[in-house]
């Protein structure tokens, strides 16, 4: 191959690599700008949308235009009724709210939970959250089951709304999650628990995972859960008869859940970490 030759190939593949990077650029400068014209066009609706809306929660005057939205303006009508959630105190508009998603925004919902886009899918899991969709639990859970490619961050967002639900699959949905959920997501979670829900979990303590029956304990002392008080008693005592020198978590988190309750339950056993042995 002459020199020529080689300069002709080596522009060449060049050309064909800027021709490729500019072709990039272009569809990125083109998602933005239509990314920044739907967020402008969602503005736009949700201030068109706010008085209509604030007057049906209040005074429950109807919304014609809300069976003929586009998905943009589905959007809006999701964030205005979000926004309103969090700023009005009341069980009666808040059950208007709920019931409004619930009627209205199911389907876009659903549609969502399984969009191909990631943040897509998160949204409507908050959504789903703030407005109490109680009635879209077997939606989760085949969520849960069925996305090929769980986050964790999905997973437990879609496992705080079950709980929050009362689904009575939690505790098989959590020992079963896909992603390896910390001390501290676990105890997130544990510490939304409903009583009967919270109950199943102390029931099955000694079938738990470590990680599992740690976070439990940790969720026992911020729950404040002075009910429990004879089941930490036991717990720390066992472990202190199987090992002398090593004192589990549960002992700290029993000696601050004693001090909230204001006695004096373990004065004589010190704080340790998780597991110390002397090492």
């Amino acid at each position: 191959m002459t020199f020529n030759q080689e300069i002709f190939y080596l522009s060449l593949v060049l050309f064909s690599f800027l021709s490729i990077l500019f072709v990039i650029f272009g569809y990125l400068i083109f998602t933005k700008t239509r990314e920044n014209k739907n967020l402008a066009k969602i503005e736009q609706y949700k201030e068109q949308y706010q008085l209509p809306l604030f007057y049906y929660l209040k005074e429950g005057k109807p919304i014609r235009e809300i069976d003929e939205l586009d998905s943009l303006q589905r959007v809006a009508f999701i964030e205005l009724l979000a926004s309103f959630s969090k700023t009005f105190d009341g069980k009666e508009i808040h059950h208007q709210i709920q019931l409004f998603a619930k009627d209205h925004f199911t389907s876009f919902l659903r549609s969502q939970l399984f969009h191909r886009r990631w943040s897509y899918r998160m949204n409507a899991l908050y959504w789903m959250e703030e407005f109490r969709m109680n009635h879209m639990q077997s939606s989760l859970i085949h969520f849960l089951t069925n996305t090929k490619k769980l986050s964790k961050g999905e997973e437990i967002q879609a496992l705080k709304t079950l709980i929050l639900s009362g689904n009575s699959t939690v505790m098989k949905r959590l020992c079963s999650s896909r992603n390896e959920l910390s001390e501290f997501e676990y105890s997130m979670l544990f510490q939304l628990l409903n009583d009967n829900q919270f109950n199943e979990f102390i029931t099955a303590y000694k079938d738990l995972p470590e990680v599992m029956k740690f976070a439990l304990i940790d969720s026992i002392g911020v729950r404040r859960e002075t009910n429990f008080v004879h089941f930490l008693e036991e717990l720390t005592s066992h472990e202190q008869k199987g090992n002398p020198n090593t004192v589990t978590k549960g002992t700290g988190f029993y000696r601050a859940l004693c001090r909230s309750v204001e006695t004096d339950c373990f004065s004589g056993v010190p704080f340790m970490g998780r597991t110390f042995n002397g090492n």
